[in-house]
């Protein structure tokens, strides 16, 4: 009995301890609500002095055109999160655009990235959910809460991806971080039905301060104010071009010839269509390269990622049904779709046009067709 007894006395201290109610005292908490990240080297140096001037404030991305298609192309990613780590971000809202590089691709770049990305409602095919719900983060004495809605992509209608009800997650979200912070800070419409305990802060507009004083466990006091961001000398843009230019070092493969557009094009068709037996895509799917996508040749020599970047034009590739493209015999394309046996293609997304009302991010970029060209290249 008494063997019983010590394990249940040490339970009970412990979930004691943990339940004790956090003490009430003053804090405060700097945000920057970033809506429009700077598009030149003088702004990104302007934009962190200020960030610095302020002692551990809370970084927030909310840009809806935060770096542009041909970045997440190329890079896949990998400017993107480089730029916001260089700006301490912590806690990003990504734009619609990310999602063009697919589900597995944006999982794989919330779970590396140093900052947190955050949708509420949005979730692949399976119900699985892409990005993190929420983000909740320590300061003072106090445990604050974030979180915002995806923005859904609204020029295609993107297969593979779904919203769930933002009513009801909205519900069960506020309920469970009731348990686990003090305060939930909601980025949304104020048009949005208010939970009780959810703070809904209006999304958008112009960058801002929010200067967050909290008074007790259940009261603060919020005041927004705009920038004014000094002179700074190190860039994060700075940083990434001198990186950048560091990838000429970066040899993919030796050729003993001359190659050209066509020859290149060629090896591209062989990658993707290899690359395509990882995605669960139905029989019958053909791979459309455009013509331009090899937009220079290169000589003999040593290839490296940097020349590469240069003679080929971004892209990401998604997957169009052919039930999802009207019927037009003045189009080669329609004749590919429609041929014996084809139930969709690979594409360029660039070369898509109104007539395609849903497309399936792939997950294929420029960048990763690069790599599995040259990667076969090494192959015996």
């Amino acid at each position: 009995m008494r063997r019983l007894l010590y394990p249940i006395v040490f339970l009970a201290l412990l979930f004691s301890g943990c339940s004790r109610a956090v003490k009430s005292g003053r804090g405060g908490l700097v945000i920057f609500y970033i809506s429009n990240l700077p598009r030149d080297d003088a702004g990104w140096a302007e934009l962190k002095s200020a960030i610095d001037e302020y002692e551990d404030p809370l970084v927030i991305v909310d840009d809806t055109d935060c770096f542009d298609y041909e970045s997440m192309a190329f890079w896949d990613g990998q400017k993107e999160i480089y730029m916001l780590e260089s700006l301490g971000c912590d806690l990003c809202f990504p734009p619609a655009t990310w999602q063009l590089v697919g589900s597995r691709r944006l999982h794989d770049i919330s779970n590396r990235a140093e900052f947190f990305l955050v949708g509420l409602d949005l979730a692949d095919d399976s119900g699985q959910h892409v990005l993190s719900r929420y983000m909740i983060r320590q300061h003072s004495p106090y445990r604050l809460a974030f979180s915002a809605p995806a923005r859904p992509f609204e020029e295609y209608e993107l297969e593979g991806y779904s919203y769930l009800p933002l009513d009801s997650m909205l519900k069960v979200t506020s309920t469970f971080l009731a348990l686990q912070s003090d305060f939930f800070f909601f980025f949304g419409s104020l048009e949005d039905s208010v939970t009780a305990g959810v703070d809904i802060l209006k999304r958008g507009g112009e960058n801002k301060i929010l200067n967050a004083r909290f008074l007790s466990r259940f009261e603060y006091k919020l005041k927004e104010q705009g920038f004014n961001p000094g002179q700074g000398d190190t860039s994060p843009l700075a940083l990434w071009e001198a990186y950048e230019d560091t990838l000429d070092d970066v040899v993919l493969a030796e050729i003993d010839g001359p190659i050209d557009a066509d020859s290149l094009n060629r090896l591209c068709e062989v990658a993707v269509a290899k690359l395509s037996y990882s995605i669960a895509l139905p029989a019958g799917t053909v791979v459309f390269l455009p013509d331009s996508f090899i937009t220079a040749d290169i000589p003999a020599g040593e290839i490296t990622f940097g020349i590469m970047r240069r003679i080929t034009r971004p892209e990401i590739f998604v997957y169009v049904p052919s039930s999802n493209l009207e019927e037009d015999s003045g189009s080669d394309e329609i004749d590919v779709y429609s041929a014996e046996g084809v139930t969709g293609a690979i594409v360029a997304f660039s070369t898509l046009s109104g007539s395609v009302r849903a497309v399936r991010p792939t997950g294929i970029t420029s960048a990763r067709i690069i790599r599995e060209m040259f990667r076969m290249e090494e192959e015996p």
